[in-house]
């Protein structure tokens, strides 16, 4: 299945969205380490996408040529920062969600998680609930134009 998101063709993307558990709570210093040195190397490697974190869990979907994107999420696995990294959406899409950024990043607030489908009004916030499949991958988009549209809290 090749997902249409698009007004148009990119040739050979690839697609995937994964969820992780971080090894320790990180402070503001350390993502934004990381997001410096992920963004420098999505530069180079043509990757772009988008990584949510809240609480000690990741969410991220992460676009590019198909060899490059399973290089980077055998990368991510192996990553002392990362644990239980679960892929929940992988395919070839059409063009990119988030060609404008080599990582774009948020961090959402518990208000912003709980208007997510699928949750109850009693459920803890957690990006752990994310269904795997296309579910997921709507839920990731989802929050994406969410925070696009809110004053939630961006890592520059």
């Amino acid at each position: 299945m090749v997902v249409d998101n698009s007004q148009g063709d990119d040739a050979a993307l690839y697609e995937m969205v994964y969820a992780s558990l971080a090894t320790h709570a990180m402070t503001e210093a350390e993502l934004s380490d990381l997001l410096r040195s992920a963004r420098e190397a999505n530069r180079r490697h043509g990757i772009t996408g988008m990584l949510v974190y809240h609480g000690m869990e990741f969410l991220q979907l992460i676009e590019g040529e198909r060899e490059t994107v399973r290089r980077l999420i055998a990368n991510i696995e192996r990553d002392p920062r990362h644990e239980h990294v679960d892929v929940i959406w992988e395919g070839p899409v059409r063009r990119r969600s988030f060609q404008q950024w080599s990582m774009g990043f948020v961090v959402p607030d518990d208000r912003d998680l709980r208007r997510l489908p699928g949750f109850e009004p009693t459920d803890t916030p957690s990006l752990a609930v994310v269904t795997k499949g296309e579910p997921g991958r709507r839920v990731l988009m989802t929050l994406r134009e969410q925070l696009l549209g809110t004053d939630a809290r961006r890592a520059v």
